[in-house]
């Protein structure tokens, strides 16, 4: 065969075909080996960030001479076949050797270490169905059978820029091959959306797709499934999808699983990413790297780029889709989940539709904008999350709801055997939505208008509005709420030495049950904690003063420091038992002035259980700095400012350093006189100092 005759071969799979009764019998014997080794699997198509003229293609391979070969679904005999390399050709080896589980149920370690292979297709025509094949190289020797198995391996997917478009919506059906019934009912569940709507386009998935995303044999079953071969699927990264059987968590699992846009933000690169599709902009989150205050606000504002971004542009999206995979509302009762933390931003930005899953609870919302229920041609977002569709792991919920009755319009379960889908359909008129149960029948319908003339929260409070002193002590006060010492009033005083004239309150509270004593301890504090507008002032002032200006981002950070390290707490003198080391097992810690301090007579007054007497606790509240050690605690209530933060700021009396032996008493009076300051004014020195290093 000649050189030129294997150059059309690779270039039109029509032609290898034809070239096929060519080959001699040395030639398929020498293919042998190459049929052997150079295995594909795991194939998938992901949107590029533009899905009317891009597409991603994702397969595992053995070896580093496979490469995609496409067309028009209308090219019977792919002569106008276009060959793509792949951009990316990387050893993957995060699944090999984790615990797993094979068909029948015994427990084995993955075996899977492969060639992970990313394609992307550019300058695609919009509004058009391709198909395409992943190819070995024929220059290496390609058997009859290969061919064969190419063509019974055709992918398909169709490209944005219709008027009107429409998509499946699932997601939890834990592909789990122990349990093949869980991907049987769900892929039964997607034709029945297919049965609804003769026109789908593509599948949008919310995560829990994979019983464990570190088990490589699972991805692998699961996307031999024709649905992966006739749809575009894009989806977020699942709770389930993100860890092994042994609990070994990472996102590289869903990365290496799809090729999705590398358009993400620092260590979410292709699993947080966001695509155009139609007249709506898309963007997927992974609430894996949200559970930290810092992850959130990370998150946060990368969304707030891609979304003013895509505002500047001269294509503007008509709507906003914001996808996690965490649910939004618990479905059981209607109590507030993840849309506490996200509907502040989804209100300024603008966001249309809300969707998660995770719950196995249908709930659908009515369109919310600053926290109340709107009409939604101008404003507003829903917020609607999904139910498991493996028919084995849904959950039941109380007949009526006890929060959020009038937020929430609809919900839906089976209890342990649920099953649903949605169908999800665009134009330029706006986004109809419809709950199909297994049978195909609707449930629940919703229709979110195209907003004309959309209104912006920023439009009605100004650009400060968000972090305006009425707003932010809103914030402020949930944080007051985590003040765990103000268990009963006993006594306000305003005499106590030092503190004179200040309204210094005696507070008794009780621990839980502590873990080791088997009882509740008690404890007495005299604290001086602000109220809500006083914390939000010094905070906002505390920003402004540091940075200059006002920003969101950062009074968050502070108040959120406050709330974790102190609860909003200033102990002017008394106990503070915390469990810090071991949860449940209570220790006390002593205070004066806003520090931690140790007295100097252990022998005496420090308790030897951990569990201090009436008389130890009426000792603590009372303790002078005559009563103390040398030597006292290194961080300053309420936002835990060290001595190098405060000279730092600009503090100028000597106060010691935070080494042990040079912990000064000192310290206390600064601190008690920084304090007294603040209570009577908008600024907090001991916020600023923390905030001059922190921000």
């Amino acid at each position: 065969m000649s050189f030129m005759r294997l150059n059309i071969f690779k270039a039109a799979l029509c032609a290898l075909l034809f070239a096929i009764t060519a080959y001699t019998a040395d030639a398929q014997d020498k293919s042998t080996e190459m049929a052997a080794t150079a295995q594909i699997s795991c194939i998938n198509t992901a949107p590029g960030e533009d899905a009317s003229t891009q597409m991603r293609i994702s397969w595992a391979a053995n070896n580093n001479d496979t490469y995609l070969l496409y067309t028009h679904s209308g090219d019977r005999r792919w002569r106008h076949a276009k060959k793509v390399l792949p951009q990316q050709q990387e050893q993957c080896t995060v699944f090999d050797g984790r615990s797993s589980k094979k068909a029948d149920g015994t427990v084995f370690n993955e075996s899977a270490r492969f060639v992970k292979c990313g394609a992307q297709i550019n300058a695609l025509e919009p509004d058009t169905e391709y198909k395409y094949v992943i190819c070995k190289d024929p220059m290496r020797g390609v058997a009859r059978k290969d061919f064969e198995d190419m063509m019974n391996d055709v992918h398909t997917f169709k490209t944005a820029g219709a008027e009107e478009w429409s998509c499946c919506i699932i997601s939890d059906f834990h592909s789990y091959t122990p349990l093949p019934a869980r991907l049987e009912s769900a892929m039964n569940m997607l034709s029945q959306v297919e049965k609804h709507d003769g026109s789908i386009d593509w599948v949008l998935h919310l995560g829990d797709i994979c019983a464990w995303g570190g088990s490589y044999s699972f991805w692998e079953r699961m996307y031999k499934e024709s649905a992966f071969k006739r749809y575009m699927w894009a989806g977020v990264n699942g709770n389930h999808d993100n860890m092994s059987r042994t609990y070994e968590l990472s996102n590289q699992y869903f990365r290496n699983m799809t090729y999705a846009p590398e358009n993400g933000y620092e260590g979410e690169m292709g699993v947080c990413y966001h695509f155009r599709y139609g007249n709506a902009l898309f963007i997927m989150l992974n609430n894996e790297s949200m559970r930290s205050d810092d992850g959130l606000l990370a998150a946060q504002k990368w969304v707030k780029s891609v979304v003013e971004s895509a505002r500047k542009g001269d294509n503007k999206p008509d709507f906003i889709i914001v996808c996690e995979h965490y649910q939004w509302f618990n479905g059981i009762d209607g109590k507030t989940s993840q849309y506490e933390r996200w509907y502040e931003l989804f209100d300024e930005l603008g966001v249309d539709l809300a969707l998660a899953g995770n719950n196995h609870i249908y709930v659908r919302s009515a369109s919310l904008f600053n926290g109340k229920v709107v009409s939604s041609s101008t404003c507003g977002t829903v917020y609607l999350q999904t139910s498991s569709s493996d028919n084995e792991r849904g959950q039941g919920m109380n007949d009526t709801l006890s929060f959020n009755r009038n937020y929430i319009e609809y919900r839906f379960t089976e209890g342990g055997r649920t099953i649903s889908a949605l169908d999800m359909k665009v134009n330029t008129k706006g986004i109809s939505i419809s709950l199909l149960d297994r049978n195909g029948t609707v449930l629940d319908s919703s229709f979110i208008p195209v907003k004309k003339n959309r209104v912006f929260k920023t439009d009605i409070r100004g650009n400060y509005m968000r972090d305006s002193l009425d707003v932010v002590a809103q914030r402020c006060s949930k944080s007051l709420k985590a003040a765990y010492m103000a268990g009963k009033l006993l006594s306000t005083n305003d005499s106590i030495p030092g503190w004179e004239g200040y309204p210094v309150q005696l507070w008794e509270y009780y621990t839980g049950v502590d873990v080791k004593a088997g009882v509740q301890k008690r404890g007495l504090v005299y604290m001086l904690n602000p109220d809500a507008r006083k914390l939000a002032r010094w905070i906002i002032n505390a920003v402004y003063d540091v940075k200059g200006e006002i920003s969101y981002e950062d009074v968050e950070k502070v108040r959120k420091y406050i709330t974790w390290q102190s609860g909003t707490q200033f102990p002017v003198s008394g106990v503070v038992f915390e469990d810090m080391y071991v949860k449940g097992e209570y220790y006390p810690y002593l205070f004066k002035d806003g520090v931690t301090v140790y007295v100097a007579d252990e022998a005496k007054w420090k308790s030897a259980n951990a569990h201090p007497t009436d008389e130890q606790l009426e000792f603590y509240t009372t303790m002078t700095h005559d009563d103390l050690a040398v030597n006292t605690g290194r961080f300053a209530r309420i936002c835990s400012t060290t001595r190098e933060m405060y000279y730092k700021a600009g503090g100028t009396n000597e106060v010691g350093r935070s080494d042990d032996g040079q912990r000064s008493k000192a310290w206390l009076t600064t601190v008690r006189e920084l304090y007294k300051k603040a209570w009577k004014s908008d600024r907090n020195f001991l916020i600023y100092a923390w905030a001059l290093s922190n921000l």
